[in-house]
């Protein structure tokens, strides 16, 4: 009897012990998770300072976009879409500003802001006065609220669906972003949403780049994966006329502990995860409805961030339509 007791305490220490791992491990991965969301002004003016990118032109290697972020940019970029299906015209690319922070080779993209701005060139960005002044007025408002400063740009290319993702930079997409680069931030990224290959696979299809310095010559025939292509025609299609000014970088996602509870809640006890998730998007209805899936996502996530950020404060509401449950 002695003997089972032990062998019983024994096992029932194994299994608190086991249970104190798990909850660690959890904890440890919660911790992680939301220390993408703290600012690290310190970390910050030392890169400032050494300018590691001066040194090495693809110092930036890696960017983490905040699922809120991702969402929004998805559901600008299908909006495009929508709007000119409705006027039976081809589809509208749409561009805006990426609000985030540099983390030693890292770029993080926490939020996202749509620009006043639709059609077929992004030079239009650079040259537009009124969105200028937007950007100007936006980026003001932001510094009264946020730590974070603008980083980067997003725009769409809503190509059809083809075998290679529609996710390059143009020749004008260069000279924009290697502009921006020069002028307003040497940290800062382009990414491309592909919005219609985003329908098609069922996950968003991004890339993210950034463009070498003019007096910079990348090695012969490298494209800006770091893949070697000899084909020139195979290099400009997969990524366009101006492929050697430009690279690309590895892109990630991320959420807080609490918005991916709030998703793991919802994926259990709801459908709409589930729908959108499985759903084929060949039929007629899924397509049409997509576009009101994602921005209903995206609100949900917009509170949970929110919430996440200022916890005393009042819950915003959700848009009209938008369920709660």
């Amino acid at each position: 009897k002695i003997s089972n007791m032990d062998q019983s305490k024994k096992k029932g220490k194994e299994e608190a012990e086991e249970k104190g791992t798990k909850v660690e491990g959890v904890s440890r991965n919660k911790s992680k998770r939301d220390e993408l969301f703290k600012f690290d002004e310190e970390h910050i003016n030392v890169l400032e300072a050494e300018k590691p990118w001066d040194k090495n032109v693809k110092h930036f290697t890696h960017t983490k976009v905040s699922a809120l972020a991702a969402m929004k940019m998805l559901k600008h970029s299908l909006s495009g879409v929508k709007k000119a299906a409705e006027k039976g015209g081809k589809p509208h690319e749409v561009m805006g500003l990426l609000l985030g922070k540099p983390e030693g080779s890292t770029i993080i993209i926490m939020d996202c802001f749509p620009l006043p701005v639709e059609g077929s060139e992004a030079k239009v960005v650079a040259d537009d006065e009124e969105v200028q002044s937007f950007m100007i007025e936006l980026s003001e408002s932001l510094e009264l609220t946020r730590k974070e400063r603008f980083i980067g740009w997003y725009h769409s290319h809503p190509f059809d669906v083809s075998t290679d993702s529609h996710c390059f930079l143009s020749s004008t997409d260069v000279s924009t972003q290697l502009m921006w680069q020069r002028v307003l931030d040497p940290k800062w990224v382009a990414i491309v949403v592909d919005p219609l290959r985003s329908l098609a696979k069922q996950e968003p299809q991004f890339g993210c780049y950034r463009c070498y310095p003019p007096n910079h010559s990348p090695p012969q025939h490298e494209c800006p994966d770091g893949s070697i292509e000899v084909d020139q025609k195979l290099r400009h299609v997969r990524w366009g006329a101006t492929f050697n000014r430009y690279y690309s970088m590895e892109i990630s996602y991320f959420m807080s502990s609490l918005g991916s509870q709030m998703l793991d809640i919802m994926a259990r006890n709801h459908l709409w995860i589930r729908v959108l998730g499985s759903a084929s998007f060949m039929e007629l209805e899924n397509r049409q409805r997509f576009a009101e899936r994602v921005k209903a996502n995206s609100s949900k996530l917009e509170v949970g961030e929110y919430a996440s950020r200022y916890p005393s404060a009042r819950k915003p509401q959700l848009p009209s339509g938008t369920s709660d449950a």
